[in-house]
């Protein structure tokens, strides 16, 4: 799944990407998750609770907190160098400020939708995204359903629930076995009866995990420490790999 932020003070700028990205979504194979922000301060306070996104288009022209100081947060305080920043403006003159911020693209009002798309993809390119799958059988049929998409497993019994993004499935396994399969990755074993995918974990406190669809999980608390280090190993991971 990959993550875009939207923030221009303009609905109508907002409106006009959305409406573009989702015309499109069907050619690709990654599920696209979209957030739009008409002013810098939400996200930037979004930013600050550790919401990632893939991709941000960010106007220039903010009104309290403008997409230049956004920008140099993302990179300076947050360290962040991943998250793909694509700047819009209805002036050109900001280009030769932003290099140190190093964005993807910087985009003039009137936007040209087809730009639009064209950072998209590139981001895709850049980002080298992981296309492997979960398989499992329901009644003698093979699914699958792309890691990135899976928010959590639950076990009942000798029954697994599976919940992905846009829905949820139930068949027969064992979790133990799940987890064998699914461990180089970004899952973490949380508890007996859960593993979860960290791509989704929105915060972490005390022995609960809450997850961006907002279940809340409990973490036991003879796993706790073994959960903390291995969260600590997929930050190292996904640092390293550019994820």
């Amino acid at each position: 799944m990959i993550k875009i932020a939207i923030c221009d003070d303009e609905p109508l700028i907002c409106k006009e990407i959305t409406e573009t990205i989702e015309s499109q979504s069907g050619d690709f194979l990654e599920s696209i998750r979209i957030a739009v922000y008409t002013n810098g301060e939400s996200l930037y306070e979004d930013l600050g609770k550790g919401h990632y996104f893939d991709l941000i288009f960010l106007d220039i022209e903010l009104y309290k907190i403008n997409g230049i100081d956004i920008g140099i947060y993302i990179r300076k305080t947050l360290d962040n160098q991943l998250s793909q920043i694509v700047f819009v403006s209805s002036k050109q003159e900001y280009a030769m400020d932003l290099f140190a911020i190093h964005p993807l693209n910087f985009l003039v009002k009137p936007i040209d939708p087809q730009q639009v798309i064209c950072c998209l993809k590139l981001t895709l390119r850049m980002g080298q995204r992981d296309t492997k799958c979960f398989s499992y059988q329901i009644k003698g049929t093979t699914k699958r359903i792309p890691l990135s998409d899976i928010y959590y497993f639950e076990s009942n019994a000798r029954k697994i629930k599976l919940v992905f993004a846009g829905g949820e499935d139930t068949f027969y396994g064992k979790l133990c076995e799940i987890y064998e399969q699914i461990k180089p990755f970004s899952f973490l074993h949380i508890h007996k009866s859960y593993i979860v995918n960290y791509l989704w974990v929105k915060s972490c406190e005390g022995h609960e995990m809450v997850l961006e669809n907002g279940k809340t999980l409990p973490i036991s608390r003879s796993m706790r420490k073994q959960v903390l280090k291995r969260i600590t190993e997929i930050r190292t991971e996904c640092k390293d790999s550019g994820i």
